[in-house]
């Protein structure tokens, strides 16, 4: 099995799946991206550093067969922040019998102690979605370097994680993190500065809310809802994000899944702080601007492709998200791309 790399320094834990998976790895924008040998599957693992003491892997893959990748926490105390949207996998550690399970659209926070290791299973035929965030402990305790504001506060927030659970904690449903991470899937085949600005951005985001669902009452439902209500209310989420431009409504979506339309609001501001209807007009957003950034639709065609029927609303709505109109974002896009050609191009 051939194995190659187009850079000369290979992280330690992708230099680990590459020597499972063979393949190649090149690098832009401040990420390395493994490409495994076709034979064993299909896809790629990007690895990105955030700060020190803090990385990320994102995993789109489908395996040939089962694959089992060792992960470990050398000399420092590691927390693993786990997410995947779709396919079946699985974390052992070396301690045989702990296996949480990784579940979709749930996360899993694993705590590795100083010199313990383990194994995350990819299983044969899965189509496997993944964001693992790897974050030293004491990351601003090992420098005589002066942490800044932002890692301190990723340390005070997270220094006594080890003290609460022995080995991992698994986390309710979050479709918050589940829309950010499927967001950096959405443009894994762009290489380009500005998807990079924006897959930090959201690394960063996925972090605070892991950290936040940990902190929050210990997973406790404070919605007042059942677990088989608030699934509901993520199964109508998942329909709206489907298919934004159909003419969703409380009575629609209350038909839908058999809830009040009380407990359909409560269930939105609960789960994504909004009500439905905000919720709604957020995803055609979402939609429209990635239709602005990635095809040649005209605006007119981008809002009725997001189910409105007026432009001068879509403008309006628009430029209260992103701070200017539809066609100023679009052109603005266009001169960096230009921008970019001309850098790359010397």
């Amino acid at each position: 099995m051939e194995t190659k790399s187009t850079i000369k320094a290979i992280p330690l834990i992708l230099d680990k799946i590459q020597k499972t998976l063979g393949g190649s790895i090149i690098s832009g924008h401040g990420s390395n991206i493994l490409y495994p040998d076709p034979i064993l599957g299909q896809g790629y693992f990007r690895y990105t550093p955030l700060q020190k003491g803090i990385s990320v892997i994102d995993i789109d893959f489908e395996p040939e067969k089962d694959v089992f990748l060792q992960l470990s926490s050398d000399t420092n105390d590691l927390l693993i922040f786990f997410f995947s949207i779709s396919g079946q996998s699985s974390h052992q550690f070396e301690i045989a019998d702990i296996k949480p399970y990784l579940e979709p659209h749930k996360p899993l926070l694993v705590h590795y102690p100083q010199n313990v290791s383990g194994e995350l299973g990819l299983l044969r035929g899965e189509s496997i979605q993944m964001n693992i965030i790897f974050m030293h402990k004491n990351l601003n305790t090992d420098s005589d370097e002066k942490p800044n504001a932002f890692a301190q506060s990723i340390y005070n927030s997270t220094k006594h994680i080890g003290d609460t659970i022995k080995y991992y904690y698994e986390g309710s449903y979050n479709p918050k993190i589940s829309t950010q991470v499927a967001l950096l899937m959405s443009d894994s085949s762009s290489n380009e500065l500005s998807n990079a600005l924006l897959y930090m951005g959201r690394y960063y985001v996925i972090l605070a809310q892991h950290i936040e669902q940990f902190l929050i009452a210990n997973n406790r439902n404070t919605s007042g809802l059942l677990k088989k209500e608030l699934k509901s209310i993520n199964m109508l989420s998942e329909l709206i994000k489907d298919a934004p431009e159909l003419p969703h409504s409380i009575h629609s979506l209350c038909m839908e899944s058999g809830l009040s339309p009380a407990k359909l609001q409560e269930g939105f501001k609960f789960m994504f702080e909004r009500t439905v209807t905000d919720y709604v007009r957020y995803i055609r957003l979402q939609k429209a601007e990635y239709l602005i950034r990635t095809t040649d639709m005209t605006i007119s065609e981008v809002v009725y492709t997001i189910g409105l029927t007026s432009r001068s609303y879509f403008c309006k709505i628009f430029r209260n998200e992103y701070g200017c109109s539809p066609t100023s974002y679009k052109k603005s896009l266009g001169s960096s791309q230009q921008q970019q050609r001309i850098i790359q191009n010397g």
